[in-house]
């Protein structure tokens, strides 16, 4: 190790060429070893669906209803439940799906009853229930112009609550815990017979989301 070899015209220690050579090979093992570390992360929806209290097995739910005439009543009760620890603001979302187009004159009232934390509502809501557009912009489901402009696909439309009734879409506040909704729906007596599905879900964008 005392010995000294000529490099580039320079006499060099062979100790210091073996300590040299020990600092490139663990320089170069430092990457590959923080490199080596992998792991599997699962995240899992925020809000959970279900049609049974404490059940819940899924981000949404689809509800069928089965030869469904003109002038019949049928309501429907789901739970939500903010999985966290913290505040979850979202879009929540019916889509109602139908072989036959959309009209919106498919019924003659919906009341709507719900229990979140310490807010309760109870009431009739046809007049604050909108169509989302393609764009994610409102229309009123009974007097907008989305059958004529900005729908594509008029058998499977989402439908938003606006509880203020100003045409804009704003999230709602989800604290952690369960919470519930019931709808009940009176059908027009021009409705066309049919089964019908109704998904329920919360979204983060009017736009990219759904109830899938």
């Amino acid at each position: 190790m005392k010995k000294k070899v000529n490099v580039f015209g320079k006499s060099i220690p062979v100790l210091a060429i073996f300590v040299l050579g020990i600092a490139l090979v663990s320089a170069a093992l430092v990457p590959y070893l923080s490199n080596a570390i992998t792991g599997n992360v699962v995240v899992d929806s925020p809000m959970a669906m279900s049609t049974a209290q404490g059940d819940y097995d899924g981000s949404h739910v689809t509800l069928d209803f089965a030869n469904t005439h003109g002038g019949e009543t049928f309501s429907y009760k789901v739970y939500s439940k903010n999985q966290g620890s913290i505040d979850v603001d979202t879009y929540p979302i019916t889509t109602i799906i139908s072989a036959n187009g959309w009209t919106g004159d498919e019924f003659t009232s919906v009341n709507f009853e719900n229990e979140a934390g310490d807010k309760y509502y109870n009431g009739p809501i046809l007049d604050n229930l909108y169509v989302v557009k393609d764009d994610g912009t409102l229309s009123s489901f009974t007097t907008g112009d989305w059958e004529t402009s900005g729908v594509a696909n008029l058998k499977e439309l989402k439908l938003f609550f606006d509880n203020n009734g100003d045409g804009v879409a704003q999230k709602y506040t989800h604290i952690p815990g369960e919470s519930w909704n019931e709808i009940t729906m009176t059908t027009a007596l021009t409705i066309a017979p049919d089964t019908y599905s109704v998904k329920l879900c919360h979204i983060d964008n009017l736009v990219t989301g759904s109830c899938a």
